[in-house]
């Protein structure tokens, strides 16, 4: 069973007067299409001008999908081509910014090396330094060292010569 609609109020089941209404247009069309008479002019006029108009608004229609697709086919193409403008670039960008970095870490690499070997230069010559201090402080003690033995000498030696002089003194008071 149908529901009954009434969107304009009026009273009629709005289904029906749509489905009279189709059935009605099929009517005048077949009564405007169908057979006539000869002599009316008029009439044929009529026809041919709505078939020509028909065929035009047909032909305009074509017209219409070509155009369609033809301007689909431009958009694919100016949209390929901009992809590949896009992709050129961001790969040109891509490269440029590895070459840069590439650059900066050699430039780092260079810079840390010749620090490297400046430190190490700097490093061999305090080394250097510090072995030279080093022979000289032992130079240093080791001539300290002949003093104090030297000097001891002396104070022995003449410790030694008091004690033979006082054993001579000694052995010549018997």
């Amino acid at each position: 069973m149908s529901k009954f609609v009434d969107a304009n109020k009026d009273g009629i089941d709005d289904k029906q007067a749509i489905q009279q209404g189709q059935s009605n247009f099929g009517q005048m069309r077949d009564q405007f299409f169908g057979k006539i008479d000869k002599d009316d002019t008029a009439m044929r006029g009529l026809q041919l001008g709505i078939v020509a108009d028909q065929v035009g608004k047909s032909m305009d229609a074509d017209r219409s999908e070509q155009q369609a697709q033809f301007q689909s086919g431009l958009y694919k193409d100016n949209s390929k081509f901009g992809a590949d403008l896009e992709y050129d670039f961001q790969s040109k960008t891509r490269a440029d910014e590895f070459g840069y970095g590439m650059r900066s870490m050699d430039k780092q690499f260079n810079l840390q090396d010749e620090f490297q070997n400046r430190q190490f230069g700097r490093n061999i010559g305090t080394l250097q330094a510090t072995g030279e201090q080093e022979r000289k402080n032992l130079k240093e003690t080791g001539a300290q060292a002949r003093e104090s033995y030297d000097f001891q000498d002396t104070v022995d030696a003449r410790g030694e010569e008091r004690d033979r002089s006082r054993s001579n003194t000694l052995a010549r008071s018997f």
